[in-house]
């Protein structure tokens, strides 16, 4: 059960039960309260030396992969302590190496790949596409290319008889995943409302989650969300006590962009952790994830915090009847999510989490979310810290 509301606020008994259970989490002595999220909101508590080691650790990771893209790379993985940056096959001579990163001070490596960019563009077109059977495009698939396998990486929910002419074009060139493969749709969250809260419009069986909040360059604030949950002008509200969550006022292009900012509602700059309870922890600040990267958390109406994922990739697609949204987070580990968890806030974890994205779907047992500078961009928004 959720924290308990009185006319829609956080009650004082409720926030001390959170204070005993979670004081370690959001709680600093002696911090002040945010002025925006005063209504029962916790004091907002200082990065702690673990915080900024976790920070400083990514952040080192992010100039690997930085200058990874910017070699064409196809991507990076960890292999133990060390980054592994993974070049496409060429006939000339190589774009990066091992020396260049040892010279810049990056504990890191090259290794080629036995594909071509081409041939992984070729492939991805290919899945887009859905046409290498009559049925193809009445399932769906999560895809993307995985460097540590070298290989073209397919979740779906289609039989093998289906995938079987894709695999004929490309032989050895791609793993298929069978399992559910979804766009996923916590309890009573009242104003001003938090990321990872349990969200649905009017009579909508399916939930969603709300996922953190931005703001223009007026300072007006909006909550993000999946776009497949709501439709443009949809009211939308929260779960369990029916109050206004806001009006879905910015979306998509659905499927193209799987995000939306819900608006003419309170938002503060929190967003639910822990379990099914939930417990508010300040947002300090957002980027996109670093691939390789182990760590990170997700927080939805279902599932509730789930942490320790790795990222993958940051250019994987999900695929469905609706269509297909590209330029993903693909990430794995620290638990699966379900039904309910689309439009849960992806981030760092830490006493001021920092926001990494939004989570969107699954395939089997591997996930997929929209990047934060990806919604930043598209909306021409900041994150609330």
């Amino acid at each position: 059960m959720r924290i308990k509301k009185q006319h829609g606020r956080r009650t004082t008994a409720a926030l001390a039960a959170v204070t005993l259970v979670a004081a370690a989490v959001v709680l600093g002595a002696g911090g002040a309260a945010l002025a925006d999220d005063g209504n029962g909101a916790p004091p907002v508590k200082p990065d702690t030396a673990a915080d900024r080691a976790r920070l400083a650790d990514e952040n080192a990771a992010r100039q690997v992969g930085d200058l990874a893209t910017a070699h064409g790379a196809l991507g990076l993985y960890r292999d133990g302590g060390k980054y592994v940056v993974v070049l496409p096959r060429t006939s000339g001579k190589a774009a990066l190496t091992t020396a260049d990163l040892t010279a810049r001070g990056m504990n890191a490596r090259v290794a080629a790949s036995a594909r071509t960019s081409a041939e992984v563009a070729a492939m991805t077109t290919a899945i887009k596409q859905r046409t290498w059977n009559a049925t193809a495009n009445k399932y769906a698939y999560g895809f993307y290319f995985d460097v540590r396998r070298d290989a073209m990486v397919v979740g779906t929910d289609a039989p093998a008889d289906v995938m079987a002419p894709l695999l004929r074009s490309y032989p050895g060139k791609i793993v298929t995943e069978s399992g559910p493969t979804r766009r996923d749709a916590r309890l009573d969250d009242g104003p001003p409302h938090w990321g990872g809260a349990s969200i649905n419009d009017v009579g909508s069986t399916p939930d969603c989650s709300s996922g953190f909040v931005v703001q223009n360059s007026a300072g007006t604030r909006f909550m993000a969300t999946a776009a497949h949950c709501f439709g443009l002008g949809t009211a939308v509200k929260s779960t369990g006590g029916g109050g206004s969550f806001g009006t879905v006022v910015s979306r998509g292009p659905f499927p193209t962009w799987d995000q939306e900012l819900l608006g003419g509602a309170s938002y503060g700059s929190y967003i639910y952790t822990g379990g099914s309870a939930g417990v508010g922890t300040h947002v300090g600040s957002a980027n996109d994830p670093v691939v390789g990267f182990t760590g990170y958390c997700r927080s939805g109406q279902t599932t509730f915090e789930q942490c320790g994922s790795t990222v993958t990739s940051l250019s994987g697609s999900f695929c469905d009847a609706s269509g297909c949204t590209p330029s993903l987070i693909v990430y794995s580990g620290g638990g699966t999510s379900a039904g309910g968890d689309s439009g849960a806030p992806y981030y760092l974890p830490g006493t001021n989490v920092a926001i990494r994205g939004l989570h969107i779907a699954r395939s089997g047992t591997t996930m997929y979310a929209e990047r934060y500078n990806s919604i930043a961009a598209h909306f021409g928004v900041s994150i609330v810290t």
